[in-house]
């Protein structure tokens, strides 16, 4: 539409107030559906570009096309209160009460380790 209004108005030296008047028969059905498509395509990118700025950058990429393992990792708290029980449990017991495999300390850091490693 811009190109048809510098064309009409500066190449064919036509008076700008008659621009309107001139639109209708010049553009026909075919031009409406291209120009639909370029506005929703245009649309699309902008939603796409300030959903990647509000998530930070490449998450929207990693939400939409990244793996899903079948087992839910463990978030951020969890694994803070992990490190936690695993600190209280160090200062609760002795070294060799780690190393042996039938105490109750033993038990209780294998089973920290394991919830940490998965």
């Amino acid at each position: 539409m811009l190109e048809h209004f510098v064309e009409f108005s500066l190449i064919d030296h036509n008076p700008i107030g008659s621009f309107l008047a001139h639109m209708p028969p010049s553009f026909g059905i075919a031009s409406l559906p291209i120009q639909i498509s370029i506005l929703v395509l245009f649309l699309i990118y902008v939603t796409a570009s300030e959903f990647n700025d509000l998530f930070g950058g490449g998450e929207v990429g990693r939400m939409l096309f990244s793996y899903r393992p079948s087992e839910p990792q463990l978030n951020r708290r969890q694994r803070i209160r992990a490190f936690v029980r695993l600190s209280k449990l160090a200062d609760a017991h002795t070294e060799q009460e780690f190393r042996d495999p039938t105490s109750t300390a033993n038990r209780q850091l294998l089973d920290i380790v394991r919830l940490l490693a998965r």
